[in-house]
C-alpha cells in the first residue's frame, strides 16, 4: 500500500503523540503504581461466618462457652494494594489472643480453640454454671469518597465481674491502602476549632459545666486536657467519634459517643 508523503508525516506525528502520552486514546491501561484518578468503584467483599461453641447452652443448661466471629474478605483488585491492606488489618483485629497474656492465634480456629480451653480450664477449677462469650465482628461502614471505614466490634465475658465491650473505627485511604489518622481526614486549619467543637459535646453528653475540670468528674484525659483519638467515623456530614470504657474513664462510667457536624469545618480533606 503506497503513502503519500503527507500521510506519512500525519503518521508519524500521531505515532509520536502515542508515545508522549498525549494522546487518550492511544492507551487505556493504568500508570504504574496504582489505578488513574477519579472516583473508584465500591470494592468487592465476601462476609465469613465461623461459630463454635462447647458444653449446654439452654436457658436450663449447665454452662457453656461460645465464640463467633464475622467479618469482611476483600476481593483484590489489580493495580490496587487496598484490599490487601484492608484484609491484614481485619486479620490483625480477629486474630488477638483470647487470653490476657497468651500467644496470638493463627487461625479462626485457633483461637477459638484457646477460648475453649480457657473455659474448660475454669470449670475444672471452679466447678459451676458460667457462660462465655467471645464475639468478635467487623463491617464495612463506609467505601465512598476515597474512604473505606471498618466498623470492628467486641464483646467478651469470661467469668469476671462483667463482660468486656469495644468498638473500634479503622479508616483507609481506598487508592493508596493507607491507615487515615483524623489528621489526615481534617483540614489543618480547622483541627483546633474540632477539637473545641468536640470538647463542648463531649462536656453536653456527659452534663458537664464549661471549664470544670475532668479528673473532679472522674474523666482521666492525660494532664486534665481534653483531646480527640483515632477512633473516629465519617458519617455523610457528621464525624462520629468514639470514647472506648476504660480509655478516658472507669468501667462504670462507660463509653462516650460524640456526633459532630463537619459542614463548619468544610467538611474532610477530598481523596478523589
Amino acid at each position: 500500500m503506497n503513502f503519500s508523503r503527507t500521510t506519512l508525516i500525519a503518521l508519524r506525528l500521531i505515532l509520536g503523540i502515542c508515545s508522549l502520552g498525549l494522546f487518550a486514546e492511544c492507551s487505556r491501561q493504568a500508570p504504574p503504581g496504582g489505578p488513574p484518578h477519579g472516583p473508584l468503584s465500591p470494592l468487592n467483599y465476601t462476609m465469613h461466618l465461623s461459630s463454635q461453641r462447647d458444653g449446654d447452652c439452654g436457658p436450663e443448661g449447665s454452662g457453656c462457652v461460645r465464640v463467633t466471629v464475622r467479618y469482611p474478605e476483600f476481593s483484590p483488585l489489580t493495580g490496587l494494594r487496598t484490599p490487601d491492606s484492608l484484609n491484614e488489618a481485619i486479620k490483625s483485629y480477629i486474630l488477638r489472643s483470647a487470653e490476657e497474656k497468651g500467644p496470638a492465634p493463627d487461625s479462626i480456629s485457633a483461637l477459638s480453640e484457646q477460648f475453649i480451653n480457657a473455659y474448660r480450664d475454669r470449670q475444672r477449677v471452679f466447678p459451676g454454671r458460667w457462660f462465655w462469650t467471645l464475639d468478635r465482628s467487623v463491617s464495612v461502614a463506609r467505601d465512598s469518597a476515597g474512604i473505606v471505614t471498618l466498623e470492628m466490634r467486641e464483646y467478651v465475658f469470661s467469668g469476671g465481674a462483667h463482660p468486656s465491650e469495644s468498638l473500634v473505627f479503622a479508616n483507609f485511604d481506598k487508592r493508596t491502602g493507607m491507615r487515615l489518622h483524623l489528621s489526615d481526614v481534617i483540614f489543618p486549619d480547622r483541627t483546633a476549632d474540632l477539637t473545641t467543637a468536640a470538647e463542648a459535646a463531649f462536656r453536653k453528653v456527659r452534663n458537664l459545666e464549661p471549664g470544670s475540670s475532668f479528673l473532679s468528674h472522674g474523666f482521666t484525659f492525660n494532664d486534665n486536657v481534653f483531646r480527640l483519638n483515632d477512633d473516629f467515623f465519617p458519617s455523610g456530614d457528621t464525624l462520629i467519634v468514639h470514647f472506648n470504657t476504660y480509655e478516658v474513664a472507669p468501667y462504670a462510667m462507660g463509653p462516650t459517643t460524640l456526633r459532630i457536624s463537619l459542614r463548619e469545618f468544610g467538611g474532610i480533606v477530598p481523596r478523589e
